[in-house]
Order: C-alpha cells, then structure tokens, then sequence
C-alpha cells in the first residue's frame, strides 16, 4: 500500500470514529433532553454491529444496561487503548457509568490505575471547605 493510501485510510476512519462519536452525543443530549423517541430513532439509524468497544459501551449505557456496559469494560485492557481509558473517565456519555458504585474497581481493573472523578481532583486541590 502507498503512503497516501495509508493516511487517506486512516483519516477515513477517523472520519468515521467522529460520525458515531456526534451521534452518539446527540442520542444521550437528546435522552437527557428526555425526549426518548427521537434519541431512539438517533441510535436505530446506525448499524452498531461492528463498531468499536467504547461505541458498544455507550450504547449499553444509553439503553440503561449497566451491567452489560460493565461486561463490555472488562474486555478493555485486552484493547490496550489509553484513548479507551481516557474515554471511560471523561467522556460525557458515561456519566452514568461513572455513577456506578461498580466504576472504580472496573476502571482499575481495565486501566491498571485508581479512578480519581473530577470532584475528588477538586476537593485534593481546593481543599474540603471550598470543593464543590
């Protein structure tokens, strides 16, 4: 394969991560919208069978299946990806994920590393009496 064949490749599929990624977004703004139907039709427009790991988590997620959400988690560190890792801990659509009294043992055991949420790292650097 050419070089230019290799960067159009992968700048496809980065096209592509983005695509799900915006509409996976839209599905979860619209369900916290509570406007359930449309956020349905969002997801049910995409053929998800062959998509990526934190796709397949999100979706469990959106669907209010955690425990499918947690089973697909613990398949990550055989991913050895840290864009999955970070995803787990800051994107929004696993809040609910993060929520979970489940998260930090899942999380330490698919990063390696404690999970430290983003009010703790508040409350470590503004002290007790200021944390939000």
């Amino acid at each position: 394969m050419f070089q230019g064949e290799i960067l159009r490749d992968r700048r496809n599929s980065l096209g592509e991560y983005l695509r799900l990624a915006n509409i996976v977004n839209i599905a979860f703004a619209l369900k916290r919208l509570d406007k359930l139907d449309e956020a349905a039709a969002v997801v049910e427009g995409e053929d998800w069978t062959a998509s990526r790991i934190d796709f397949q988590i999100a979706l469990a997620v959106f669907e209010d299946d955690l425990d499918e959400a947690f089973e697909l988690v613990s398949h990550i560190r055989s991913q050895g990806s840290e864009n999955l890792i970070f995803g787990l801990a800051s994107w929004p659509v696993f809040h609910e994920l993060r929520e979970d009294s489940r998260f930090a043992e899942a999380y330490k055991a698919a990063s390696g590393k404690e999970y430290v949420s983003s009010s703790e790292v508040r409350r470590r650097l503004l002290g007790d009496d200021e944390a939000l």
